[in-house]
């Protein structure tokens, strides 16, 4: 068994750079400023969305309340920026975690485990969320501040629960703009592209977020259900090790499916066809996904449940090994055994290194290590 803390071998190969920005992007934006009280009413009536596949929300019960305060203070609060998906309702692209936050001050709430503060809204609404007792409870929100105390500075605390606050104060706050910025775009047929670039943009400063993240904000769908359901899939856990803070995890699980969609094999002969790089490969098959029908999507989800329950334990843990192994599995039907010293006498050969190099062509090493795997797991069903 592989044990959780055993990083990849070469985990240099998952993931690459943000592509360059798409050049002749037709864009527009507005901006609206909001009062705090009706945009919490429109989170609530889900006018404004927080999209269930972003980043799950981390903000500790200090920082809610530390935004909190700015709140009280009337000091500005970084812009909420969305766009208007296909039911009219708006996404956020980026402003979550505020949005978030400033929700639980408006209700009084504050998250159960304030030790490891953490979110997730793939299963669960904002709201179902915000009222499940197991998941936030009740809370006195503090603000600290300093008070001239004959002529000494003293820190005093001040209760700023918002449903507490007098009257004069919550109307105050209820005014209190947040400016919220629409996306709007005119180039309709590359909408989601540019969405992910936007995004990626947004998030350039402070935490990034991860290629990944930034499609399970964008391309939701059953597809995407499917690969974050195969993520909790026990053994798959024991495979990679501890769910990746930066979606790694699903986004190898895409990878396997993309690149058997690239892959072309008739008379024995296998082909991938030719890509510029993951980054934008999995961009374009995720957009693709969107249109997915239910076998298609099942059929995915089958062949990744196969290629999990096949995997032998002890396997290395290397990406690109087990790319190969599960698109040899494919070109096979998934009808034979592994056997894990005939892959490492495989793998430990010139050949097989020798694809390693980057020097040779991407699709031209990947059709050389599924011809390696593939005989490899054939010769152990001789």
């Amino acid at each position: 068994m592989v044990e959780n803390n055993m990083e990849f071998i070469d985990e240099e190969y998952l993931s690459e750079e943000n592509e360059e920005v798409f050049s002749n992007i037709t864009i527009q934006s507005y901006k609206t400023d909001m009062g705090f009280k009706t945009l919490m009413q429109g989170v609530e009536q889900g006018i404004f969305l927080v999209p269930k596949f972003q980043r799950a929300y981390r903000w500790k019960t200090n920082q809610v309340e530390e935004l909190a305060a700015s709140l009280v203070r009337g000091m500005p609060i970084p812009p909420i920026y969305t766009y208007k998906n296909e039911d009219g309702k708006f996404q956020i692209l980026d402003g979550q975690q505020r949005i978030i936050s400033l929700l639980l001050y408006y209700h009084d709430k504050k998250l159960r485990n304030t030790y490891n503060a953490h979110l997730n809204l793939k299963n669960q609404s904002i709201m179902d969320v915000l009222n499940d007792p197991k998941i936030t409870v009740e809370h006195k929100y503090k603000m600290k501040y300093m008070r001239n105390v004959e002529g000494k500075l003293r820190e005093e605390v001040k209760d700023i629960t918002y449903s507490t606050l007098e009257e004069s104060l919550k109307t105050k706050v209820d005014f209190t703009t947040i400016t919220v910025v629409e996306i709007v775009f005119g180039d309709l047929d590359n909408k989601l592209q540019n969405i992910y670039k936007i995004f990626a943009n947004l998030n350039s400063g402070g935490a990034p977020l991860s290629p990944q993240e930034l499609r399970n904000g964008i391309f939701v769908s059953p597809f995407y259900e499917m690969l974050d359901q195969m993520n909790k899939n026990s053994k798959w856990r024991r495979m990679f090790g501890a769910e990746n803070k930066e979606a790694k995890d699903i986004e190898f699980l895409l990878r396997l499916c993309a690149m058997e969609h690239q892959m072309n094999h008739a008379d024995g002969k296998v082909e991938i066809r030719p890509f510029k790089n993951y980054t934008r490969l999995l961009n374009e098959f995720s957009k693709e996904s969107i249109n997915f029908n239910e076998q298609t999507v099942e059929r995915y989800k089958s062949q990744l449940i196969k290629f999990i329950d096949y995997m032998p334990d002890r396997i290395e843990k290397s990406f690109v090994l087990w790319e190969a192994l599960y698109l040899a599995e494919v070109l096979l039907n998934f009808d034979c055994n592994v056997n894990v010293n005939n892959i490492n006498e495989a793998i430990s050969k010139d050949n097989y290194i020798k694809s390693l190099d980057r020097a040779v062509s991407k699709t031209k090493a990947i059709e050389q290590r599924i011809e390696i795997i593939t005989d490899a797991i054939r010769k152990e069903n001789r």
